[in-house]
Protein backbone atom coordinates (compact mmCIF):
# COMPACT_ATOMS: atom_id res chain seq x y z
CA UNK A 1 0.00 0.00 0.00
CA UNK A 2 2.95 1.95 0.54
CA UNK A 3 3.76 2.52 -3.15
CA UNK A 4 -0.13 3.11 -3.78
CA UNK A 5 0.09 5.63 -1.79
CA UNK A 6 2.79 6.95 -3.22
CA UNK A 7 1.18 6.59 -6.64
CA UNK A 8 -1.75 8.97 -5.40
CA UNK A 9 0.92 11.59 -5.34
CA UNK A 10 1.56 12.19 -9.00
CA UNK A 11 -0.59 10.26 -11.16
CA UNK A 12 -0.63 11.36 -15.20
CA UNK A 13 -2.09 9.88 -18.18
CA UNK A 14 1.26 7.77 -19.16
CA UNK A 15 4.10 9.01 -16.75
CA UNK A 16 4.12 10.01 -13.09
CA UNK A 17 6.76 11.12 -10.82
CA UNK A 18 9.17 13.62 -9.50
CA UNK A 19 12.17 15.14 -11.30
CA UNK A 20 14.65 15.63 -8.57
CA UNK A 21 16.83 18.55 -8.57
CA UNK A 22 19.63 19.54 -6.25
CA UNK A 23 19.61 22.51 -3.74
CA UNK A 24 21.87 25.22 -6.98
CA UNK A 25 19.33 24.16 -9.33
CA UNK A 26 16.61 25.00 -6.91
CA UNK A 27 17.71 28.76 -6.42
CA UNK A 28 18.25 28.24 -10.45
CA UNK A 29 14.25 27.86 -11.04
CA UNK A 30 12.44 30.37 -13.09
CA UNK A 31 9.10 30.33 -14.99
CA UNK A 32 9.59 28.85 -18.79
CA UNK A 33 9.53 31.36 -21.30
CA UNK A 34 7.26 29.13 -23.18
CA UNK A 35 3.97 28.17 -21.38
CA UNK A 36 1.70 25.72 -22.45
CA UNK A 37 -1.18 28.18 -22.32
CA UNK A 38 -4.48 28.58 -24.72
CA UNK A 39 -6.70 31.01 -25.00
CA UNK A 40 -10.65 30.42 -25.45
CA UNK A 41 -12.18 33.44 -26.86
CA UNK A 42 -16.04 34.19 -25.68
CA UNK A 43 -18.02 36.43 -23.59
CA UNK A 44 -15.62 35.63 -21.07
CA UNK A 45 -12.00 34.27 -22.09
CA UNK A 46 -11.23 30.75 -20.55
CA UNK A 47 -7.89 29.06 -20.62
CA UNK A 48 -6.38 25.63 -21.95
CA UNK A 49 -3.07 24.90 -19.79
CA UNK A 50 -0.49 22.14 -20.55
CA UNK A 51 0.54 20.38 -17.33
CA UNK A 52 3.17 17.89 -16.36
CA UNK A 53 2.03 15.87 -13.04
CA UNK A 54 5.73 16.71 -11.11
CA UNK A 55 6.59 18.80 -8.16
CA UNK A 56 10.02 19.84 -10.50
CA UNK A 57 10.60 23.77 -9.24
CA UNK A 58 11.33 24.41 -13.27
CA UNK A 59 7.84 23.30 -13.69
CA UNK A 60 6.13 24.72 -11.09
CA UNK A 61 7.39 27.90 -11.08
CA UNK A 62 4.31 29.75 -13.14
CA UNK A 63 5.32 32.49 -15.73
CA UNK A 64 3.19 35.90 -14.82
CA UNK A 65 0.84 35.16 -18.38
CA UNK A 66 -0.42 32.00 -16.29
CA UNK A 67 -0.78 33.76 -13.10
CA UNK A 68 -2.94 36.62 -14.87
CA UNK A 69 -5.30 33.89 -16.58
CA UNK A 70 -5.72 31.96 -12.86
CA UNK A 71 -6.46 35.42 -11.26
CA UNK A 72 -8.87 36.23 -14.30
CA UNK A 73 -10.67 33.18 -13.93
CA UNK A 74 -13.81 32.02 -11.69
CA UNK A 75 -13.11 28.57 -11.88
CA UNK A 76 -10.40 25.84 -11.89
CA UNK A 77 -10.64 22.18 -13.54
CA UNK A 78 -7.76 20.09 -13.07
CA UNK A 79 -8.24 16.08 -14.94
CA UNK A 80 -9.63 14.95 -12.15
CA UNK A 81 -10.83 16.05 -9.15
CA UNK A 82 -7.59 16.37 -6.81
CA UNK A 83 -9.50 16.52 -3.03
CA UNK A 84 -9.19 14.45 -0.08
CA UNK A 85 -10.62 11.92 -1.12
CA UNK A 86 -8.40 11.08 -4.38
CA UNK A 87 -5.92 9.18 -3.09
CA UNK A 88 -8.32 6.41 -1.29
CA UNK A 89 -10.48 6.20 -4.66
CA UNK A 90 -6.77 5.60 -6.70
CA UNK A 91 -5.54 3.08 -4.14
CA UNK A 92 -8.56 0.93 -4.80
CA UNK A 93 -8.44 1.26 -8.73
CA UNK A 94 -5.20 -0.04 -9.22
CA UNK A 95 -5.09 -3.34 -6.96
CA UNK A 96 -4.96 -6.34 -8.03
CA UNK A 97 -8.28 -8.54 -7.31
CA UNK A 98 -8.37 -11.02 -4.02
CA UNK A 99 -6.40 -13.88 -4.66
CA UNK A 100 -4.81 -12.66 -7.37
CA UNK A 101 -0.86 -11.73 -7.71
CA UNK A 102 1.48 -9.59 -10.60
CA UNK A 103 3.82 -12.62 -10.43
CA UNK A 104 0.83 -14.81 -12.32
CA UNK A 105 0.34 -12.06 -14.66
CA UNK A 106 3.87 -11.44 -15.66
CA UNK A 107 6.27 -14.00 -17.95
CA UNK A 108 8.93 -16.03 -15.54
CA UNK A 109 11.74 -14.16 -17.41
CA UNK A 110 10.15 -10.35 -17.14
CA UNK A 111 9.73 -11.03 -13.62
CA UNK A 112 13.53 -11.95 -12.93
CA UNK A 113 14.07 -8.27 -14.57
CA UNK A 114 11.55 -6.79 -12.31
CA UNK A 115 12.94 -8.70 -9.13
CA UNK A 116 16.63 -7.68 -10.04
CA UNK A 117 15.44 -4.28 -10.68
CA UNK A 118 13.54 -4.15 -7.31
CA UNK A 119 16.59 -5.40 -5.66
CA UNK A 120 19.13 -2.40 -7.14
CA UNK A 121 16.41 -0.11 -5.55
CA UNK A 122 16.33 -1.59 -2.30
CA UNK A 123 13.13 -2.69 -2.50
CA UNK A 124 13.49 -5.92 -1.75
CA UNK A 125 12.17 -7.35 -4.87
CA UNK A 126 9.51 -8.08 -7.34
CA UNK A 127 6.93 -8.84 -4.54
CA UNK A 128 6.81 -5.19 -3.88
CA UNK A 129 4.75 -4.77 -6.26
CA UNK A 130 2.84 -8.39 -5.94
CA UNK A 131 -0.53 -6.31 -5.07
CA UNK A 132 -0.66 -3.74 -8.21
CA UNK A 133 -1.96 -3.89 -11.80
CA UNK A 134 1.19 -4.96 -13.99
CA UNK A 135 0.09 -0.91 -15.44
CA UNK A 136 0.23 0.63 -11.99
CA UNK A 137 3.80 -1.31 -11.56
CA UNK A 138 5.17 0.24 -15.12
CA UNK A 139 4.53 3.73 -13.45
CA UNK A 140 5.72 3.18 -10.27
CA UNK A 141 9.14 2.04 -11.47
CA UNK A 142 9.00 5.66 -13.35
CA UNK A 143 8.12 7.46 -9.65
CA UNK A 144 11.03 5.17 -8.10
CA UNK A 145 13.48 6.38 -10.86
CA UNK A 146 12.43 9.78 -10.42
CA UNK A 147 13.59 10.31 -6.82
CA UNK A 148 11.48 10.79 -3.49
CA UNK A 149 8.97 13.62 -3.26
CA UNK A 150 11.26 16.51 -1.37
CA UNK A 151 9.81 19.02 1.29
CA UNK A 152 6.36 18.06 1.26
CA UNK A 153 6.30 20.06 -2.49
CA UNK A 154 2.89 19.72 -5.02
CA UNK A 155 2.91 18.19 -8.23
CA UNK A 156 1.93 21.56 -10.89
CA UNK A 157 -1.82 19.93 -11.19
CA UNK A 158 -2.30 19.94 -7.12
CA UNK A 159 -0.33 23.34 -6.65
CA UNK A 160 -3.10 24.61 -9.24
CA UNK A 161 -6.01 23.03 -7.68
CA UNK A 162 -5.47 24.37 -4.09
CA UNK A 163 -4.20 27.52 -5.26
CA UNK A 164 -7.72 28.27 -6.61
CA UNK A 165 -9.67 26.16 -4.39
CA UNK A 166 -8.07 29.12 -1.46
CA UNK A 167 -8.86 31.98 -3.58
CA UNK A 168 -12.70 30.41 -3.33
CA UNK A 169 -12.96 29.62 -6.93
CA UNK A 170 -14.86 26.94 -7.94
CA UNK A 171 -12.85 23.34 -8.63
CA UNK A 172 -13.35 20.29 -9.93
CA UNK A 173 -12.52 17.69 -12.96
CA UNK A 174 -13.02 16.87 -16.42
CA UNK A 175 -13.40 13.20 -15.84
CA UNK A 176 -13.87 10.83 -12.68
CA UNK A 177 -10.70 8.48 -11.19
CA UNK A 178 -12.49 5.73 -12.31
CA UNK A 179 -12.86 6.58 -16.27
CA UNK A 180 -9.33 7.88 -15.83
CA UNK A 181 -7.27 4.85 -14.66
CA UNK A 182 -10.07 2.70 -16.61
CA UNK A 183 -8.44 3.86 -19.69
CA UNK A 184 -5.13 1.75 -17.82
CA UNK A 185 -7.47 -1.29 -17.66
CA UNK A 186 -8.50 -1.38 -21.39
CA UNK A 187 -5.09 -2.59 -22.31
CA UNK A 188 -4.89 -6.19 -23.02
CA UNK A 189 -3.16 -8.29 -20.58
CA UNK A 190 -0.14 -8.40 -23.18
CA UNK A 191 -0.13 -5.04 -23.88
CA UNK A 192 0.25 -4.36 -20.32
CA UNK A 193 3.32 -6.83 -20.34
CA UNK A 194 4.65 -5.12 -23.22
CA UNK A 195 4.58 -1.75 -21.45
CA UNK A 196 6.59 -3.20 -18.12
CA UNK A 197 8.93 -4.60 -20.62
CA UNK A 198 9.28 -1.31 -21.93
CA UNK A 199 9.91 0.53 -18.54
CA UNK A 200 12.21 -1.46 -17.74
CA UNK A 201 14.42 -1.42 -21.02
CA UNK A 202 14.37 2.15 -20.37
CA UNK A 203 15.44 2.40 -17.15
CA UNK A 204 17.75 -0.38 -17.32
CA UNK A 205 19.64 1.97 -19.58
CA UNK A 206 21.93 -0.23 -21.70
CA UNK A 207 25.77 0.68 -22.58
CA UNK A 208 24.61 2.34 -26.15
CA UNK A 209 21.86 4.79 -24.43
CA UNK A 210 23.99 5.78 -21.27
CA UNK A 211 24.43 9.34 -21.97
CA UNK A 212 20.59 9.81 -22.13
CA UNK A 213 19.00 11.64 -19.57
CA UNK A 214 16.58 9.73 -17.59
CA UNK A 215 13.26 9.44 -18.73
CA UNK A 216 11.42 12.20 -16.67
CA UNK A 217 14.82 14.68 -17.28
CA UNK A 218 13.63 13.95 -20.53
CA UNK A 219 10.37 14.89 -20.09
CA UNK A 220 10.84 18.32 -18.24
CA UNK A 221 13.16 19.78 -20.50
CA UNK A 222 11.10 19.38 -23.49
CA UNK A 223 8.09 20.64 -21.27
CA UNK A 224 9.88 23.82 -19.95
CA UNK A 225 11.44 23.89 -24.32
CA UNK A 226 7.42 24.50 -25.40
CA UNK A 227 7.83 22.24 -28.23
CA UNK A 228 4.33 19.88 -28.01
CA UNK A 229 5.56 17.71 -31.08
CA UNK A 230 9.11 16.83 -28.78
CA UNK A 231 7.26 16.70 -25.85
CA UNK A 232 4.74 14.07 -26.86
CA UNK A 233 7.50 12.55 -29.06
CA UNK A 234 9.24 11.53 -25.61
CA UNK A 235 6.39 10.65 -23.68
CA UNK A 236 5.93 8.06 -26.01
CA UNK A 237 9.10 6.70 -25.84
CA UNK A 238 9.35 6.49 -21.85
CA UNK A 239 6.39 4.57 -21.32
CA UNK A 240 6.32 1.83 -24.90
CA UNK A 241 9.85 2.46 -25.92
CA UNK A 242 10.28 1.29 -29.92
CA UNK A 243 6.96 -1.25 -30.03
CA UNK A 244 5.12 1.00 -32.09
CA UNK A 245 1.63 -0.71 -32.48
CA UNK A 246 2.13 -0.26 -28.15
CA UNK A 247 2.29 3.22 -28.98
CA UNK A 248 -0.40 3.48 -31.03
CA UNK A 249 -2.62 1.57 -28.76
CA UNK A 250 -1.69 3.67 -25.74
CA UNK A 251 -1.98 6.61 -27.59
CA UNK A 252 -6.12 5.65 -28.16
CA UNK A 253 -6.85 4.54 -24.97
CA UNK A 254 -4.86 6.87 -23.08
CA UNK A 255 -5.25 10.19 -24.95
CA UNK A 256 -7.27 10.19 -27.67
CA UNK A 257 -10.39 8.90 -26.42
CA UNK A 258 -9.87 11.58 -23.29
CA UNK A 259 -9.27 14.18 -25.45
CA UNK A 260 -13.39 13.52 -26.81
CA UNK A 261 -14.50 13.42 -23.42
CA UNK A 262 -12.68 16.09 -22.09
CA UNK A 263 -13.28 18.63 -24.87
CA UNK A 264 -17.19 17.28 -25.00
CA UNK A 265 -17.51 18.13 -21.45
CA UNK A 266 -15.49 21.52 -21.62
CA UNK A 267 -17.84 22.53 -24.23
CA UNK A 268 -20.89 22.05 -22.71
CA UNK A 269 -19.20 23.93 -20.03
CA UNK A 270 -18.50 26.56 -22.44
CA UNK A 271 -22.25 26.91 -24.02
CA UNK A 272 -23.77 26.35 -20.60
CA UNK A 273 -22.29 29.99 -18.79
CA UNK A 274 -20.57 31.91 -22.00
CA UNK A 275 -19.67 34.56 -19.39
CA UNK A 276 -17.35 32.23 -16.78
CA UNK A 277 -14.34 32.17 -17.43
CA UNK A 278 -12.31 28.95 -16.51
CA UNK A 279 -8.83 27.68 -16.19
CA UNK A 280 -8.35 24.15 -17.42
CA UNK A 281 -5.64 22.35 -16.24
CA UNK A 282 -4.72 18.81 -18.09
CA UNK A 283 -1.63 17.36 -19.15
CA UNK A 284 0.02 18.86 -21.95
CA UNK A 285 -0.31 15.56 -24.30
CA UNK A 286 -3.95 16.09 -24.61
CA UNK A 287 -3.79 19.26 -26.62
CA UNK A 288 -1.70 17.49 -29.31
CA UNK A 289 -2.36 16.91 -33.06
CA UNK A 290 -5.67 16.76 -34.98
CA UNK A 291 -7.37 14.94 -32.41
CA UNK A 292 -6.26 16.85 -29.41
CA UNK A 293 -8.53 19.37 -26.89
CA UNK A 294 -6.89 22.54 -29.24
CA UNK A 295 -8.40 20.77 -32.45
CA UNK A 296 -11.86 19.39 -31.16
CA UNK A 297 -13.03 22.79 -29.89
CA UNK A 298 -12.08 24.21 -32.59
CA UNK A 299 -14.05 22.20 -34.57
CA UNK A 300 -16.63 22.99 -32.52
CA UNK A 301 -16.57 26.49 -33.52
CA UNK A 302 -14.34 27.58 -30.79
CA UNK A 303 -11.73 30.57 -31.40
CA UNK A 304 -8.33 29.38 -29.82
CA UNK A 305 -4.56 31.05 -29.63
CA UNK A 306 -1.68 30.03 -27.70
CA UNK A 307 -0.81 32.88 -25.34
CA UNK A 308 2.87 33.79 -24.68
CA UNK A 309 4.57 35.90 -21.55
CA UNK A 310 3.82 39.43 -23.85
CA UNK A 311 0.12 38.32 -23.54
CA UNK A 312 0.55 38.82 -19.84
CA UNK A 313 -0.31 42.71 -19.51
CA UNK A 314 -3.42 41.76 -22.02
CA UNK A 315 -5.45 39.56 -20.82
CA UNK A 316 -8.94 41.42 -19.49
CA UNK A 317 -12.33 40.18 -18.08
CA UNK A 318 -14.06 41.75 -21.36
CA UNK A 319 -16.06 39.78 -24.44
CA UNK A 320 -13.99 39.11 -27.49
CA UNK A 321 -13.14 41.66 -29.97
CA UNK A 322 -15.79 42.80 -32.26
CA UNK A 323 -15.74 40.35 -35.23
CA UNK A 324 -14.36 37.38 -33.69
CA UNK A 325 -16.06 34.28 -34.61
CA UNK A 326 -18.59 32.84 -31.91
CA UNK A 327 -18.92 29.61 -30.88
CA UNK A 328 -20.64 27.43 -33.76
CA UNK A 329 -19.62 29.29 -36.35
CA UNK A 330 -16.29 27.15 -37.52
CA UNK A 331 -13.04 29.03 -37.06
CA UNK A 332 -9.59 28.60 -38.96
CA UNK A 333 -6.60 26.76 -36.36
CA UNK A 334 -4.01 28.77 -34.60
CA UNK A 335 -1.53 27.67 -33.05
Amino acid sequence: MKLVRHLAIGLTALVLGFAGLSDAQERRARPTDKPFLWQIEGEAPSFLYGTIHVADPRVTALPAVVNKAIDLSDALFTEVSMDAGLQLAMARHVMLPPGEGLSTRVPPDLLERLDAHARRKGLGGAAAFERIKVWCTSLQLQLLEAGPQEGGAKTLDQGLFDRARAQGKEVGGLETIEEQLGCFDQLTDDEQVRMLAAALDGLEAPSDRAARKRPLEELVSKYLAGDLDALVRALELTNAGDDQALVDRMRKALITDRNHRMAERITARLREAPGRSTFYAVGTAHYHGDEGVVALLEAQGFKVRRLSNADANRLRRAPAAAGGRAAGSGSGRRR
